[in-house]
């Protein structure tokens, strides 16, 4: 298995104007998931023994305030294309398989996941910034150090 390229092509983010007088954020809920996989159409050049195919993977989260109830922040979707080429016979196992339950073999779906993920994450926390959501993704944080914390060399 081999994926030869990612690319995003879709990311929204849309922050609710919430009017209430006390505004509580609640659980962000992400959710990262394959929602289609198509044929990989080859140009002339490809080898005639390989075929590929198009991964799409969406990755959402979601800002579910606990105050006031039933109410939304916002949320962001990341819709990436992973482009991936193996034999063809590989191939329409995987492309079997999807159309017959939506479901794939757990082979190739951690690759597909960890390289989705990668592109949406960096997508999403750079879209919450721009609306103004808090970062899906916890951020490293600086602080000054007290004046009777022991260095963290001399530990």
């Amino acid at each position: 298995m081999t994926i030869i390229r990612k690319q995003l092509r879709e990311s929204t983010a849309v922050r609710n104007v919430i009017e209430a007088e006390k505004i509580v954020l609640g659980q962000t809920k992400t959710d990262i998931s394959i929602t289609d996989i198509k044929e990989l159409k080859s140009g002339k050049e490809a080898p005639k023994e390989r075929s590929g195919l198009i991964f799409e993977v969406t990755y959402k989260v979601d800002y579910d305030l606990s105050q006031p109830k039933g109410k939304k922040l916002g949320d962001i979707v990341v819709v990436t294309e992973i482009f991936f080429v193996d034999e063809i016979k590989v191939i329409k196992e995987i492309l079997s398989e999807w159309k017959k339950d939506k479901k794939l073999s757990s082979n190739v779906i951690p690759s597909v996941i960890r390289v989705g993920l990668e592109q949406s994450m960096v997508e999403a926390i750079e879209q919450s910034y721009k609306v103004g959501l808090p970062s899906p993704v916890p951020l490293p944080t600086v602080r000054a150090k007290r004046k009777d914390e022991p260095d963290a060399e001399s530990s």
